[in-house]
């Protein structure tokens, strides 16, 4: 009897041990699961427009946002000088960007980024210039 209670307790124990090691087994996979990086969105540059291209200009975005960056150094005309850009989705109206300088600011560089989350599909920029020799409007999709 000593000997069968001896061997259920040794049993006992080396199920009981097996058990640790399947949880700790399933403890470390979940662990290792969880640790695992997935890719991220970060922005790509998807068009460049530069003088003298001015007007609307198409691009297609994959991701679920865009933006568009507009960057304008004015010459100096003492005259006011003016890059406007207007993001449409499918020829409607999303949003709108606008640098100036007034005849009598300095002469500086200025930058200004327009953003929306429209989702994927075809869009335009229409980009408008006065009296700028110096500009450019970059687009990126975000995905």
């Amino acid at each position: 009897m000593v000997v069968l209670v001896a061997g259920l307790g040794l049993t006992s124990g080396m199920l009981l041990q097996m058990n640790k090691g399947v949880v700790a087994a399933n403890n470390t996979n979940t662990v290792n699961q969880s640790e695992t990086v997935t890719g991220q969105a970060t922005w790509h540059q998807v068009a460049t427009y530069t003088e003298p291209d001015e007007g609307v200009m198409n691009f297609i975005i994959q991701g679920q946002k865009c933006k568009v960056v507009m960057t304008a150094t004015p010459p100096m005309d003492y005259q006011q000088n003016i890059l406007g850009v207007d993001l449409l989705k499918d020829n409607s109206a999303l949003t709108t960007g606008l640098i100036s300088w007034e005849p009598t600011e300095a002469l500086t560089t200025k930058e200004k980024t327009i953003e929306t989350s429209a989702g994927p599909g075809n869009y335009q920029v229409n980009i408008a210039v006065t009296d700028l020799q110096d500009w450019q409007v970059t687009v990126y999709d975000y995905y």
